[in-house]
């Protein structure tokens, strides 16, 4: 099978064939394409594209984090003060079951 990434390159020293003025050419292959590349190469390879991938998908986690979960709670409910849903005393009271909560569930999973 051909390789489809060879290059043609001038021989060191060659002649060219008569009539011609062209040098004799060889072929060099581009990198590690269509060499024979074994096993740790390969290894290697696949080594590198999942540091990659690994890396891609470390970027994508810092650029877009997700939502904390715990705080969703507290800005809904602050959100609902604000827009005035509840009043101020219903907002004290729910606070500090949400606190409460919070409490209980770090101190279980202790």
């Amino acid at each position: 099978m051909q390789c489809p990434f060879l290059t043609p390159v001038p021989e060191a020293g060659g002649t060219a064939p008569l009539g011609t003025g062209v040098p004799p050419m060889k072929e060099l292959a581009l990198g590690p394409w269509c060499a024979d590349m074994g096993a740790s190469g390969w290894i290697a390879m696949g080594g590198v594209w999942i540091a990659v991938i690994a890396t891609a998908i470390w970027a994508l986690g810092r650029l877009f984090p997700a939502d904390g979960g715990g705080d969703s709670h507290r800005s809904s409910l602050d959100g609902q003060l604000a827009r005035g849903e509840i009043d101020t005393e219903t907002y004290r009271r729910l606070r500090r079951e949400l606190d409460g909560a919070t409490t209980t569930e770090q101190g279980a999973t202790r």
